[in-house]
């Protein structure tokens, strides 16, 4: 038989691999076999000491594995619409929707809802320095092509124009701030810019999205979606323009949703601080 190859090394920081389910013995002189959760592994003393070109492996038939995940998937999709298998929101969605329920209010037809926090007083560490050589990076790529420039900066223009950001004063020695990088990203044209702000961006370890919850998910199924398309002879379809921008922020809370821009798009100005709101 011609020598097997070797695609996984397994070593004693798996050795929950290696527990013993059966045992395989004979005399002392014996090699013996010892079941495990990977299969049945052989062992026997070597004579001498001296480098060997034979190595014993263990071959994992995964065939029955791969039958049984089809099978699994095969089951998901047959059922369908019959069984019911959303998840239960956890304790901390529960109490993410609780605080949301109590603090909730409508502000000039905007509903202002507090950012759930998984700590009262949250600790986050400067991220000015961070936000600043992300926004350097920017600043190269948008002197190299003029066009994305222009968008950007009519992007960055109607965040302030719409309400949906605001010049942020300097901040108190005792204020929460955190500052968010942020990139371009083009839809399937490619023709229309939208600026995504990066809240896994990490700072000295730590990014804004680890200090809080990410809260109960309220989307709909794919699937209910297109069921109940098929219920009526007539579908309606509607957007809501800038849809995340359409829910504010606490003014207290404000300071962590901080970030830099060129006043007027000017790139040979110092960048300043705005918030979202």
């Amino acid at each position: 038989r011609s020598p097997l190859q070797v695609h996984l090394l397994l070593g004693v920081d798996n050795h929950q691999l290696f527990k013993p389910r059966a045992l395989a013995v004979g005399s002392d002189s014996d090699p013996f076999a010892i079941d495990t959760r990977l299969g049945w592994i052989v062992l026997n003393s070597q004579a001498s000491l001296e480098l060997s070109n034979n190595w014993s492996v263990v071959e994992v038939d995964e065939s029955l594995q791969e039958l049984d995940r089809k099978l699994a998937r095969f089951w998901i999709w047959e059922s369908s619409g019959l069984f019911d298998s959303a998840k239960a929101m956890s304790v901390i969605d529960k109490g993410v929707e609780a605080l949301w329920r109590k603090e909730i209010k409508l502000d000039n037809g905007h509903y202002v809802l507090p950012i759930p926090f998984k700590h009262t007083s949250p600790r986050l560490p400067g991220s000015v320095e961070m936000a600043r050589k992300r926004l350097d990076h920017l600043r190269h790529r948008l002197q190299k092509d003029p066009s994305l420039k222009a968008q950007y900066v009519e992007s960055m223009r109607l965040l302030l124009e719409n309400g949906y950001a605001e010049p942020a004063a300097a901040p108190q020695t005792n204020d929460l701030v955190w500052y968010i990088p942020y990139h371009p990203v083009f839809g399937a044209h490619k023709d229309k810019l939208r600026v995504v702000f990066d809240c896994a961006a990490k700072s000295r370890g730590v990014a804004l999205n680890d200090v809080i919850h990410q809260g109960p998910d309220y989307n709909n199924s794919l699937l209910g979606v297109l069921l109940r398309f098929r219920t009526r002879a007539v579908a309606f379809m509607t957007d809501v323009h800038a849809m995340f921008h359409q829910v504010r922020v606490p003014a207290a809370q404000r300071d962590v949703l901080r970030y830099l821009w060129w006043p007027d798009g000017n790139l040979d100005q110092p960048p300043a601080s705005y918030r979202m709101t």
